[in-house]
């Protein structure tokens, strides 16, 4: 159906249902009470709908962002292409104008105290949104009665598939780094320090709370994150073995459900879930697990359930028979052969440089002669040029809905981001593997395993 900005302002704001938020869009769900009224044609949808940091001045921006490309244009004439339409996730945008302030004022005033904390701090639903987006509820069954079948849907997002397959571009400083550790792993090592997991003593002076606090950020690498017990993207995307995606799952849902035993729980009932085996006293944290499980369109702790072991595998036939990891991790080749320092590279002997390349959005055009690229074989150079205009990052997020027999995976979150953010990128890029290797050269012991070791041999899974 085509859909008009009535079609969801006719709905009641008390109608829609917070779900989830990511940094530039917030999800409700249509969740009408049983015993009210019910728009038909929202039933099993969700409403995605723009934000804006705090404050900000209304702009009214496009959806798209800083590119010369729609979000429809980019799903009909890019990603159909190249993705599976099985795969994809079929999503409508619905005009917005001025007469709908209101009735988001409303929705805004009523998710607010559902949102996460750092969220609200931060950003606000962006009143001005010339659009919304309209899709498929993926996290719950269609309809919201008391005899839907239970619905479990799993939130991943794989990251990175491979290392960088042309190591002659990276530089002398991160070469031996990027061939051995994939960019998840070193990422979240980084990051896990940026987070720490153990806490400083409540019986400390304000003083010595900030002194431990600074020793918890300067302390040395967390054994755990280059342990063969940690959860690797490599291993989830590995096609040498079946248990190293089984590991990988295993690994990952073991992290989800681990809370250190020092941490308060905000049910005195739950005892904290075990942590992966192995796992170092400070252990994997939630900041770096991007994991999420809902059950019927709900959001669940961690802390409040225990996933059988057998999700595993379900999960793990779910995937293999979809195909999906297969096609990232071909695409994530093809569209990043040279690695971020390879890319620069390569744009600063182009004519003005880089920042010249870099300065214009995304055309049409250019999308149009990459499509033919990706069904070819092609030298990493040749893909530098053609892709040094489109940032496209596959980190995917896939939910497998249960039982098996009636699963469903989809690829979410493929908008096109601006291309300026590529300076960001690298500098990050710079940043994280230099500290990485700093923490690899300083730490105190010996026994790391690389990402390469781990998908080099089937992994023993736990009987």
């Amino acid at each position: 159906m085509e859909w008009s900005s009535s079609a969801i302002s006719s709905s009641l704001p008390s109608q829609w249902r917070y779900v989830a938020e990511g940094a530039a869009n917030l999800i409700l769900a249509y969740s009408p009470p049983a015993d009210g009224t019910v728009c038909e044609h929202l039933t099993g949808k969700c409403l995605r709908l723009a934000k804006r940091a705090t404050g900000s001045p209304a702009t009214g921006s496009n959806p798209a962002g800083s590119t010369h490309i729609t979000p429809g244009e980019f799903t009909r004439r890019f990603l159909a292409a190249v993705i599976p339409s099985e795969l994809l996730l079929a999503f409508q945008h619905v005009p917005l104008d001025p007469s709908h302030r209101t009735w988001l004022q409303d929705i805004a005033a009523l998710v607010h105290a559902m949102r996460p904390p750092a969220k609200r701090a931060h950003s606000e639903i962006d009143l001005a949104a010339r659009h919304a987006v309209i899709m498929d509820n993926l996290t719950g069954p269609p309809t919201g009665a008391d005899d839907a079948p239970l619905m479990l849907s799993f939130e991943i997002k794989p990251k990175w598939a491979s290392l960088p397959r042309a190591p002659e571009w990276l530089h002398p400083t991160s070469i031996e780094t990027k061939t051995q550790f994939c960019r998840t792993c070193v990422f979240r090592a980084v990051r896990a320090l940026e987070h720490p997991s153990t806490p400083t003593d409540p019986a400390s002076s304000p003083a010595q709370q900030q002194q431990q606090q600074k020793q918890q950020k300067e302390q040395s690498l967390n054994a755990y994150y280059t342990s063969p017990q940690r959860f690797c993207a490599l291993q989830l995307f590995s096609t040498g073995h079946p248990a190293h995606l089984r590991q990988a799952l295993t690994r990952l849902l073991a992290e989800w459900q681990f809370r250190p035993r020092s941490s308060p729980s905000p049910d005195p009932v739950h005892e904290p879930a075990p942590g992966p085996e192995g796992a170092s006293p400070l252990g994997p944290t939630h900041a770096h697990n991007n994991l999420k499980v809902f059950c019927n369109g709900v959001l669940l702790d961690p802390v409040s359930v225990q996933i059988d072991p057998q999700m595993v595998e379900v999960l793990a036939v779910t995937l293999e028979r979809s195909g999906v990891l297969v096609r990232l991790a071909d695409l994530q080749r093809r569209l990043d052969p040279l690695d971020i320092e390879g890319l620069f590279a390569e744009l600063d002997g182009a004519p003005g440089g880089g920042d010249a390349v870099l300065a214009e959005p995304v055309t049409v055009a250019e999308l149009d002669a990459i499509i033919p690229l990706l069904a070819e074989s092609i030298a990493p150079t040749e893909c530098a040029r053609a892709f040094a205009r489109l940032p496209l990052r596959t980190k995917a997020v896939i939910r497998p809905r249960l039982p098996a027999a009636h699963s469903l995976v989809k690829i979410i979150d493929l908008d096109l981001k601006p291309i300026t953010r590529l300076h960001k990128y690298l500098a990050n890029d710079r940043a994280t593997f230099s500290r990485f290797t700093n923490l690899l050269l300083s730490s105190h012991s010996s026994q790391h395993t690389s990402c390469v070791q781990l998908t080099s041999s089937p992994p023993v899974l736990p009987s």
